[in-house]
């Protein structure tokens, strides 16, 4: 279990107070200038995309610096103190990237931290800050550190220079207790990273200012209100927010991801023919092969079942499980399958 992080959330109390309340004084020193460089230390997905850059800055106000080179951003930099912060983090973000120039994370570190320890555009440390705390928890160009990570992010929530970064940024505080929060098994600590969770995402929530952030505040929140885990059961609030990131096609494999939990509510509800509903849109689309073996392998069941308000379909429930168990994309869906058809078989 992390104690840094857990001390934070004893200390905040859990409410948050709209995530101001939050103490980084448990936490490692956020400060960039003492830390350094110190090499690759790997990649962690996302657990919601599969994704190793799912916390990019797609919708950024800046966009239309997009177009400059690093050489032609670093002559503007050097002619100006004012722009120096911005220019410095949008450079940041093209090695980040790798677009349009080589993708170079000892430069990105370098830029953000530049743009980080300035104070006369708070914007730009905003996001400099936010991509720090990405590069450390994904483990980009430095050694992977939750608790560094957790400190950048909040301060910048804290900065309120741009609704988008703070939306951003507290979107991952939640994903971060979320993530630690349902590792734990000790009941008390676990409830208090999740009702920390929980306010993280109803801040996002309350300042809907990112559509990738509150796709996935939505879609945890609906998690947490289904299982009761740092706030109170609440089927039908749970519902609610489940429709509401089903509906946000700007996070495609969240959008997925809530389509399949309404699938298993009404599933556990009984209405089956809603559960199938539900699960055929996820398992026909071809953009994200993981959630289409989800979707099938649920529809594969159903047709299996007999259950009430679906016949009975022994052919269509076979192709759906036979592709499901000789996909490679979701190895525990082709594991079920697998067991499916053996079931099958026997009958």
């Amino acid at each position: 279990m992390n104690v840094a992080l857990l001390a934070i959330i004893m200390v905040s109390s859990c409410s948050l107070k709209a995530m101001n309340d939050l103490s980084l004084s448990p936490l490692k020193n956020p400060s960039v200038d003492s830390l350094h460089h110190s090499g690759d230390g790997g990649s962690e997905k996302d657990e919601l995309t599969g994704s190793s850059n799912s916390c990019g800055l797609d919708n950024s106000p800046r966009r239309r610096y997009r177009s400059y080179s690093n050489e032609s951003l670093s002559k503007i930099s050097n002619n100006s103190f004012t722009a120096s912060a911005l220019l410095m983090t949008l450079r940041g973000e093209h090695y980040y990237r790798g677009v349009p120039d080589k993708q170079d994370y000892i430069a990105a570190f370098a830029c953000f931290k530049h743009g980080s320890n300035q104070t006369g555009d708070g914007r730009a440390a905003a996001w400099s800050n936010f991509y720090l705390g990405e590069m450390f928890y994904l483990g980009r160009g430095v050694s992977r550190d939750n608790d560094i990570a957790h400190a950048f992010w909040k301060l910048a929530v804290k900065q309120h220079y741009d609704p988008v970064v703070s939306a951003k940024a507290a979107a991952w505080v939640g994903q971060l207790y979320y993530k630690v929060g349902m590792a734990t098994s000790e009941p008390s600590v676990k409830n208090k990273l999740l009702q920390a969770a929980f306010s993280s995402f109803r801040y996002v929530i309350n300042n809907p200012y990112d559509e990738d952030a509150l796709a996935i505040a939505n879609l945890r929140i609906g998690m947490l209100y289904e299982d009761g885990e740092g706030t109170a059961c609440d089927y039908a609030s749970s519902q609610d927010h489940y429709k509401k990131a089903a509906q946000q096609k700007a996070h495609y494999a969240v959008s997925l991801t809530a389509t399949l939990c309404l699938c298993d509510m009404a599933y556990a509800a009984k209405d089956y023919r809603l559960a199938l509903q539900y699960c055929t849109p996820v398992a026909e689309q071809q953009l994200d092969q993981a959630h289409a073996a989800k979707a099938k392998l649920r529809r594969g069941v159903l047709y299996l079942e007999n259950r009430y308000g679906i016949k009975r379909d022994v052919r269509r429930a076979y192709l759906d499980l036979h592709d499901v168990a000789h996909q490679m994309d979701d190895l525990d869906a082709a594991a079920k399958a697998i067991l499916e058809l053996e079931e099958l078989h026997r009958t």
